[in-house]
């Protein structure tokens, strides 16, 4: 395989967020494609073993999934300029800042997305139900959304 990295991801997900500034920053070229429910079973899946996104596959066929996997596979790769700071001390604070916001502000961002519902869950359906079709009338993609987001909440 040959041509970008493929992010394979969502708009609204928190952790494809992150992988995909990443990929910004450190200029890597990608194509990001969304994980629609067909992309999960038929790549994501097969391919991880687990039905968490993002997942990024490389120019190689390689995949990695999370986004700390992802991150130092390519820093790897693409080691200059690095995305951690230069000494051993400073390296341990970013991945500690990294785990911290990764495992703890996940909790709160959860919150804002989930407990105001007149202002966010109609968005929250919406986008959803576009990972399970995507070209229906949005009507049809909030229903749709609302069971598929269920589980989260």
């Amino acid at each position: 395989m040959s041509g970008p990295y493929k992010l394979y991801g969502a708009d609204f997900s928190l952790y494809s967020g992150k992988a995909r500034c990443y990929l910004q920053k450190k200029g890597i070229p990608f194509v990001e494609i969304l994980s629609t429910i067909k992309v999960y079973k038929k790549f994501i899946m097969p391919r991880t073993g687990v039905s968490y996104i993002p997942v990024v596959q490389t120019p190689e066929d390689e995949v990695f999934q999370d986004t700390t996997v992802i991150i130092n596979e390519l820093e790897e790769r693409f080691p200059e300029p690095s995305v951690f700071p230069p000494t051993p001390q400073q390296k341990l604070v970013a991945l500690l800042l990294e785990v911290y916001g990764d495992e703890w502000l996940v909790i709160p961002a959860m919150h804002y997305r989930w407990s105001y519902q007149e202002v966010n869950q109609p968005v929250v359906y919406q986008r959803f139900g576009s990972l399970v079709s995507p070209r229906m009338p949005k009507f049809i993609r909030a229903r749709l959304g609302e069971k598929l987001g269920r589980r989260f909440k």
